[in-house]
């Protein structure tokens, strides 16, 4: 259930909104809950200023799960074609049990790309919607990312780690010289409490920095939760 709660209260915007070929989602969901709530996911796209091409080629990957995009069939991989003055906007159908996982768009022209997340209740009634941007880190990520975590007065800072590469991946979460370690599979997202990570961390404050073991890339984001306010915190 924690899991769950995290990925709810992960739905914020996040301040990045650069154009770029690729684009990496460290968390993304579709699908029913156990009591009937769901999530939908709309992918949107729009061409950056300075395109040359009339039409922009985009290839989006999910893994850890598949999703039917408006009644198009479930797939995990799908081609989208742009024009330059065009854009693109697609939603999931939520017509699965709940899964977790994280995308990769990759495209042959700046865009501008961004994940709607949508919550409904049981009888379709919209709860929640954020739109989130995607990680920062070049292509294949950075090796090393920092922000500063506040989990004062009972917050918590939730971090979602993917590892978009070929091999498992250690990670290294230190604040205030307190470390802990999560192994993350070959293409694979996670979800996280600090917390959880490094249990000493309640109550902390400090520079939060989260390292590859062996200097791989990999993307991040955050939030600080603090009772009913959910700021998303970017990674850098």
């Amino acid at each position: 259930m924690k899991r769950y709660t995290f990925f709810v209260f992960f739905l914020i915007i996040t301040p990045l909104a650069n154009a770029q070929t690729l684009n990496v989602f460290p968390q993304v969901a579709d699908g029913v809950f156990g009591d009937g709530g769901y999530y939908k996911t709309t992918f949107m796209i729009l061409p950056g200023y300075d395109t040359s091409s009339p039409t922009i080629t985009c290839t989006l990957v999910l893994y850890g799960l598949g999703v039917n995009l408006d009644g198009h069939g479930s797939a995990s991989q799908w081609t989208i074609t742009i024009s330059q003055d065009g854009y693109y906007a697609s939603s999931s159908a939520a017509d699965q049990s709940l899964r977790t996982g994280y995308a990769t768009l990759t495209c042959s022209e700046y865009v501008y790309a961004q994940a709607l997340y949508s919550y409904y209740a049981k009888d379709g009634t919209k709860i929640a919607e954020a739109t989130v941007f995607a990680s920062a880190g070049d292509i294949g990520g950075w090796s090393s990312y920092r922000m500063i975590a506040d989990q004062r007065g009972g917050s918590q800072l939730g971090i979602a780690i993917a590892n978009d590469t070929d091999l498992p991946r250690t990670y290294q979460v230190t604040i205030n010289s307190v470390s802990g370690r999560v192994t993350i599979p070959a293409r694979t997202s996670t979800g996280k409490f600090l917390t959880e990570i490094v249990p000493g961390a309640a109550n902390a404050v400090g520079i939060l920095t989260i390292e590859s073991t062996d200097l791989s890339g990999f993307y991040v984001i955050g939030l600080r939760y603090t009772g009913g306010i959910f700021p998303t915190l970017p990674a850098n």
